[in-house]
Formats: C-alpha cells, structure tokens, sequence
C-alpha cells in the first residue's frame, strides 16, 4: 500500500460477473476459477489489512482487439480513437471485481463510496485497479 492506495493489476481477460446457476443444494458460481484466480494474483500484490471505511476504486479493463479487427480500425484503437462498444458491460465486470476485491483489499464492497471504470482495448488484456482510503 503506497501513501495514495493500493495498486493492483490482474493479468489476463477481465472477467464479468455472472449470475449463480442451478437452484437449492446443485446451485454453483460458473466464475469459480476465474475468481480464484484474480483473488490469487490479488493476495500476490496485497498481504496488508482489510481497509475500513469508506473506499474509492479507479478500474481500467484493457480488453483484447478482435482478431477480425481492420489494419485501419486498428489503427484507431492504438491512437485511443476506438473503444469497445460490445460485451462485457462495464457494470458486470465491476461487479465480479469488488467480488474478488472484498475481504482482501477492504471489508464489504458495500464500502465503495466512489467508482471509476474505464474499458480500453489492448494487446495485453488485463486489469489495473487503483483503491484509495477516503
């Protein structure tokens, strides 16, 4: 944790939340590995306390460019012109990413006070998550 916050970043496609499947004692999370994942690399770069309190938390999801993507389109993405207009919304993948962050980084995501979240396209999928104690 620096003076401003906690920087993380997730490597990898970032993940949307999904809705549980199945009813009664055969429901499951079908995000389940993908979770465990983003939560490992979360332990990774943060060992400290839970934050308490009120929270404020910066996202940036850098989606892959489609492979059927133009040399002219993508010539846009790399300028910064051209963003990801499709799935996933950018409210489910700010959903299963406070999932992954609650009890590691803060309490109860019910903390987060301020949210800012930005999707990109990238050729490095990943997440870069910056979560500031208010």
């Amino acid at each position: 944790m620096t003076q401003r916050g906690i920087d993380i970043t997730i490597e990898g496609l970032p993940v949307p939340w999904a809705a549980h499947q199945g009813y009664g004692k055969r429901s499951f999370n079908p995000r389940f590995r993908e979770k465990a994942h983003a939560q490992w690399q979360i332990r990774n770069q943060y060992q400290g306390f839970a934050l308490e309190g009120p929270v404020s938390i910066s996202a940036a999801f850098h989606l892959p460019i489609p492979k059927s993507t133009s040399k002219k389109k993508r010539a846009l993405i790399h300028q910064g012109l051209e963003f990801p207009l499709k799935k996933p919304d950018i409210d489910n993948l700010c959903k299963f990413l406070c999932d992954c962050l609650k009890t590691i980084t803060f309490v109860d995501d019910s903390q987060v006070v301020e949210l800012i979240a930005q999707k990109y396209f990238s050729d490095h999928p990943r997440t870069v998550i910056s979560i500031k104690p208010l």
